[in-house]
């Protein structure tokens, strides 16, 4: 919605941000209507505006998410280097060039070299200029006039993006973006998303700047659009990623100018409530921006303000579903505003009459009322509690209040900071009913609401200034001697920032600089951006952040991936706005309280209660305001939230201190909460195969340590509390393969490290040489190595003791919160609640498709999967796996926890509700599985492919179900490596390993077709991106593709499979599903081979199977 408000704060006009009906252009109609006001005349409705006695105009839009979410932009063309054209999903011209780099960081040698960032030795194939000519041509023909180019490692040598993108803008494109101008770091794929965005949005951009000055016959003075990072743009410059987040990031500017006091320095944690999402960010003196934002689901690589949001706001639904209250993340017909209606908690008669079909209606008090009369008795049901309508919609509110409060939560604990230490913000027209609720949650003490709150955005972006941020890469590592080359880069930076900001209206005297550089250790990923200290000493600074935020460095040198400026010209025509903390020091103390005559029945703590009501422009800025046993199904819906909150910050802690690709990039890892007893209470959505065996190894450890722990160790056995847990994928733990999934495999010492419990951790100090020597242990078996990178796994189980710290100190402060008993309680009322979601769910089965459900698969060397159903009226289920085959010669052999985990994520898609992974989840089932059986194995056999097994798993119970046809049955897992045991001298050679799942076909649906090269089901992680592999092991990708024709055909087709070409020196590879078809599908067979420099080896994924005939 926009306004216009006069000097007194009245409001002079009210329109909505688009109604196509009235106007075509909102923020061009309330200048019409704030110049009406100014002139004393009436503009006809289409006059062309005098902007000429506008000194300033900014404009502040959300027009491109609105774009990213609708997905209705114009077309636009991706350039890039051969081989991962799919990787976008748009029209693709690939340009024969190729750039590699020579010294990867796992290489066990130390190389003496170093290359400037445009050394042509890096240049592997240079690309011909007269097919770029053809093919951009091509593309001109076809209507294109938008491209992006994004080429394989532009960040070491970017000529050949700059030489293409120069080329197609003297052909005439529009749009022409490379992938090193949005992002000049590692990753191919999240740069590609970001210049793809780019060209996607800039079209958009280009015709709503266009349209907004059409509006004008003449121009105002100056016109500057907010952008994502907080800083104004000339209209000339403003681009698609740009605005993603201007409108958002007035809210911030707004929020740092108003509610912070430089003097006093509490940091404040602000929120925008706005219709159907919630915008929380913190200013503690200095913007917080991050390189990487997700904005509708897509990654984008752009400097931006860090702003999260939350699927919970004003107008999201309100409903009841298994005795928990929902909020969202849909829209209405009941919604949030509607409880604070229904409540007494908002004014009706200050609100504008803009509703209804002529958009002349106050608000309607009556149907909402209605709407409570129709839900409530659906609650009383689910609950057996006999609730109020105001105990129903209090519950919604309280219910609301917490799912907002969990980012905020999250946001500034993940950095190590403590809620309770802020202040808090409202902005945003709704915020303020919620502020003292949503501070009482955090533990704040200070609530800001400024007088124009509002429209908080409007004051930020009026206050604004022209910013510009640019970056260069920079390939070294960090010492003193560096400092002099680094403080010369910067220069060359400044002064391109210094030129752009001037030609932009900038005074050379205004211009400030903020000097950054990203740092990481070497060996990881994690980048940290470290602003220039007062000291200059960049590495103190790194190790002083690294520590804040994950308690832990590491003995290694410190890598510079990239040097940042960032430029401010500052407005001499902004007005500095009085913080509210200044204007209370200068108040004389009076003890005078003010009440009013006017008041209004509010629903407060339990009962209707007549609450003054007080406007602000009667208000004396010196006076006070005079003030006045059964499981709760609002609670649980709280508990939840909280419980998950918790699971997903250990994940954040476990992802970011890390260092196997394994883990933090492909994030193959799963943190969870179990119950003193070792039932699972509570994941974040990471890895549902762990999630069973975790919880057999849980209640193993139990059982075996029950009686003999010690502080340091989760506290003492009879006080025990909670169990925390974080499970990551170690790819290399000695054994005979290269890595632990190794084809040839028949006995289980041959798989590496076989631990059945060992302490890693006692009275607090980790026990790193105990770790070590049973890692070399694995290699004292017949023709066996130990692992290749021992101090990679230390530190990674580091990692995952800091995850465990993390989740112990903040379920620690939830008991302090609510008490032990009372969160227990609620703990195993969630389990409970899982329960019933899941009897629901089977009732419904046997209504529709009977009680007696079978189904049967088959693995490639004939082996039978079997699986019958039985459902009684009570919602209990038997699995009875009885007929299928033997345990296997070979390491196809699934756990009996493996198969409960691929049980449990099946019921828990099935059900597709929101409802965490819980141990209630199995709570209706028995399980039967014989033993000796493929899927109960004896002790010792082999079981590295226990993951392949368990997608067949997963499919033969879908399959019962008939819901889904069959994903591509297998993980696909590939790895390659070098060095461990000579066999012929017994010596350790030194050597690296690298694992990964290459994924396959999703099966079609009713009504849907599947997804095409995705990881999915139990093998559900991310895929590492093209240039981190490149830059780790000796490889070069040289495709990874769709493997299009290959899906399965039907009313609705399967997906596709992938296509992987490496070049390696040494590889192993393990693939399932190769002789019988998912519904129509593959060749091959599971092989290990090694190949010599410059071969490749090419992997084909099976496809899917289809749904529904073929034939119309």
């Amino acid at each position: 919605m926009s306004k216009f408000k006069s000097r007194e704060g009245k409001n002079l006009c009210s329109n909505y941000s688009e109604d196509r009906q009235n106007y075509p252009d909102a923020p061009t109609e309330t200048i019409h209507r704030a110049l009406e006001v100014i002139e004393g005349k009436e503009i006809p409705v289409g006059e062309k505006l005098d902007g000429s006695r506008i000194p300033s105009c900014r404009v502040g839009t959300t027009i491109a998410t609105n774009v990213m979410l609708e997905g209705n932009s114009r077309k636009f063309a991706f350039i890039t280097t051969p081989g991962l054209g799919d990787i976008c999903h748009s029209k693709v011209a690939e340009i024969d060039e190729r750039v590699t780099i020579e010294d990867y960081d796992l290489t066990p040698f130390l190389l003496d070299k170093s290359r400037e960032i445009t050394d042509p030795s890096l240049v592997r194939t240079v690309y011909d200029l007269r097919e770029v000519q053809q093919s951009l041509e091509n593309l001109k023909a076809e209507g294109y006039t938008s491209v992006a180019v994004a080429f394989r490692h532009p960040y070491i040598y970017p000529n050949h993006e700059d030489q293409v993108a120069a080329l197609a803008r003297e052909m005439g494109f529009d749009c022409v973006t490379t992938s090193h101008e949005t992002s000049p770091v590692i990753k191919f794929e999240q740069r590609s998303r970001s210049v793809c965005s780019e060209a996607y949005l800039f079209p958009i951009i280009k015709d709503y700047v266009t349209a907004f000055e059409s509006g004008f016959s003449t121009l105002p003075k100056k016109v500057e659009f907010m952008s994502s990072d907080g800083g104004l743009r000339q209209a000339v410059k403003f681009r698609g990623n740009e605005a993603l987040l201007g409108g958002l990031a007035g809210g911030v500017v707004g929020i740092a100018l108003t509610c912070f006091d430089a003097e006093e320095e509490t940091p404040v944690l602000g929120f925008d409530m706005g219709g159907t999402s919630t915008d929380v960010c913190q200013y503690d003196g200095k913007f917080d921006y991050l390189t990487e934002t997700v904005v509708a689901g897509r990654k984008i690589i752009k400097p931006m303000l860090n702003i999260a949001t939350v699927a919970a706001g004003g107008g999201s639904i309100l409903f009841a579903r298994h005795s928990l209250f929902v909020v969202g993340p849909e829209s209405g017909p009941l919604t949030v505003t509607d409880t604070n209606v229904f409540l007494g908690q908002l004014v009706q008669s200050s609100f504008p009459t803009i509703f209804g079909p002529g958009a002349d209606m106050p608000l309607d008090y009556d149907i909402t009322r209605k709407k409570f009369e129709e839900i409530t008795p659906d609650i009383t049901e689910q609950t057996s509690q006999n609730l109020t309508l105001e105990e129903a919609a209090l519950g919604f509110l309280d219910v609301a209040n917490e799912t907002m409060s969990r980012p905020m939560r999250s946001a500034v604990e993940v950095r190590g900071f403590a809620p309770s230490a802020h202040a808090l913000a409202s902005f945003g027209g709704t915020g303020g009913q919620h502020a003292y609720a949503i501070a009482d949650k955090l533990g704040i003490e200070r609530i800001v609401i400024h007088k124009h709150s509002s429209i908080l955005s409007v004051v930020g972006i009026s206050q604004a200034e022209l910013q510009i941020q640019t970056s260069a890469p920079f390939a070294g590592t960090f010492s003193l001697e560096i400092i002099p080359h680094l403080e010369s880069q910067i220069q060359k930076l400044k002064h391109k920032v210094e030129m752009e900001l001037i030609a932009q209206g900038a005074e050379v005297g205004s211009i400030e600089y903020e000097e950054s550089i990203n740092m990481r250790y070497i060996g990881t990923d994690t980048n940290m951006t470290i602003v220039k200290p007062d000291d200059g000493d960049y590495g103190k600074s790194f190790v002083q952040t690294h520590i804040r935020e994950f308690a832990f460095v590491l003995s290694r040198d410190i890598a510079v991936d990239s040097i940042n400026v960032r430029g401010v010209g500052h407005n001499h025509t902004s007005v500095t706005a009085i913080s509210p903390y200044i204007q209370l020091q200068q108040l004389k103390q009076n003890d005078t309280y003010m009440c009013s005559t006017n008041t209004q029945r509010v629903y407060i703590d339990g009962g209707w209660q007549n609450a003054p009501i007080y406007h602000l422009n009667t208000l004396s800025p010196d006076v006070s305001l005079g003030g006045d046993g059964n499981i709760n199904p609002i609670q649980l819906s709280i508990f939840s939230h909280r419980f998950m909150s918790i699971a997903e910050q250990m994940g954040n802690t476990l992802q970011r201190t890390s260092i196997s690709t394994s883990i933090k990039e492909r994030l193959d890892f799963s943190c969870v909460i179990f119950s003193r007893e070792g039932k699972l209470v509570a994941n974040a959505p990471h890895i549902p195969i762990h999630l069973g065996s975790m919880q057999y190894a849980i209640q193993y450890q139990h059982r075996l340590w029950n009686g003999r722990l010690k502080p340091g160790e989760d506290g003492h056995s009879r006080n025990l509390a909670f169990y925390v847990a974080a499970r990551g994928h170690h790819t290399d733990i000695g054994g005979r393969g290269i890595t632990s999934m190794m084809p040839e495999s028949k006995e289980l010492w041959e798989e590496g490290i076989n631990v059945r419990s060992m302490k890693i951790v006692d009275s607090g100090t980790v026990l790193e040489d105990d770790v070590r020597q049973a890692f070399l242990d694995a290699g004292n078996f017949p023709g066996c190595s130990p692992t290749r990178r021992l101090q990679d796994k230390i530190s990674d189980l580091k990692a995952q003791i800091s995850s465990n710290q993390r989740g112990m100190i903040l379920l620690q402060k939830l008991c302090r919160e609510f008490m032990l008993p009372f969160v227990h309680r609620y703990m195993n009322a969630i389990q409970a609640n899982a329960e019933v979601a899941v009897r629901e769910y089977l009732k419904g089965t046997a209504r529709t498709r009977g009680m007696s459900l079978t189904a049967t698969d088959c693995v490639d060397d004939g082996t039978m999967l079997r699986v019958s159903i039985t459902i009684d009226d009570t919602g209990s289920a038997t699995f009875d796996w009885e007929g299928t085959g033997p345990q296997m010669w070979g390491n196809y052999n699934c756990l009996i926890s493996i198969t409960h985990s691929a049980i449990i994520y099946t019921i828990r898609w099935l059900i597709d509700e929101d409802i965490p992974l819980k141990d209630g989840c199995l709570a209706p089932i028995t399980i039967k599985i014989p033993k000796s059986s493929i899927l109960r194995p004896n002790a010792n056999v082999s079981i590295c492919g226990s993951t392949l097994a368990s997608q067949r798993v997963i499919d033969t119970i879908l399959r019962a179900f008939n819901c889904v046809a069959a994903f591509s049955g297998c993980a696909n897992s590939f790895s390659w490596g070098m060095g461990g045991k000579n066999l012929h001298t017994g010596s350790i050679e030194p050597g690296w390993n690298y694992g990964e799942t290459v994924g396959g076909g999703c099966g079609a649906g009713p009504g849907w077709d599947g997804e095409h090269a995705i990881q999915a089901h139990s093998t559900n992680t991310k895929i590492t991106d093209p240039e981190v592999v490149e830059k780790r092991t000796p490889v070069i990708i040289c495709q990874h593709a769709i493997r299009h024709g290959f899906g399965g055909s039907g009313t609705y087709r399967g997906g596709n499979g992938a296509v992987r070409e490496i070049e390696a020196r040494k590889l192993r590879v393990q693939m399932e599903r190769r002789q019988d078809r998912p519904q129509k599908l593959s060749i091959g067979d599971k092989a290990a081979l090694a190949l010599d420099a410059g071969e490749i080896m090419q992997i084909n994924s099976p496809g899917s199977g289809s749904w529904g005939s073929t034939n119309p």
